[in-house]
């Protein structure tokens, strides 16, 4: 984009301001998420607390996430879902994958996390209610996984995705972000349990 002054007034000066933050905010709006969670439906309440721990410990913006049964966090309406989901894949920073013992039986589930490992995406397996080694799937065997059922692996998640991604975290001023964060934490570990 081009955007020129034209004048020396104030009000050109603004009008640039204006032409430019529309600029920006269109941009935003069109870039693909940094995280995609791939999850069942069913697991909403695991992926919103999730969600809720990211946005404790990151800066995160409603756009910076695609899980598609989070309200505010789900596919545009009328957009193409599997050519929206691999374009969300494919730009992500990071692919999320929550995983418990029936995860096998979502088509969809496998497809993504599939597709992020042929993209080479650093990908997380996530195990949930229950799920051992022998849930994941096959091609992300090799990967360490966590379980969110355990308090330390859910902070030590916001630990590598701090180290892997570009998101900003936090400022820690004292006991008090770490102690919002440890709750968020214990929330999510409750919700992953069977």
């Amino acid at each position: 984009h081009c955007f020129w002054l034209t004048g020396t007034g104030l009000d050109a000066v603004e009008k640039l301001a204006s032409e430019l933050d529309e600029a920006i905010v269109a941009h935003q709006a069109r870039r693909p998420p940094r995280i995609f969670i791939s999850h069942r439906h069913k697991d909403q309440k695991v992926a919103r607390r999730l969600i809720d721990l990211l946005k404790g410990a990151f800066h995160i913006g409603r756009s910076d996430i695609r899980c598609t049964s989070v309200p505010g966090y789900k596919l545009t309406v009328g957009s193409q879902s599997a050519d929206s989901l691999q374009a969300d894949l494919d730009g992500a920073e990071i692919v999320m994958g929550l995983i418990g013992p029936d995860t096998t039986e979502s088509d969809y589930v496998l497809f993504e996390l599939g597709a992020s490992w042929g993209l080479r995406k650093p990908t997380f397996p996530l195990r949930i209610a229950g799920a051992t080694f022998k849930h994941v799937p096959e091609v992300l065997r090799e990967k360490s996984s966590l379980l969110l059922e355990d308090i330390t692996q859910c902070l030590q998640l916001v630990e590598d995705v701090g180290r892997v991604s570009g998101l900003i975290r936090k400022a820690r001023p004292g006991r008090g972000r770490a102690e919002a964060v440890r709750r968020r934490a214990e929330q999510l570990a409750r919700a992953a349990k069977p």
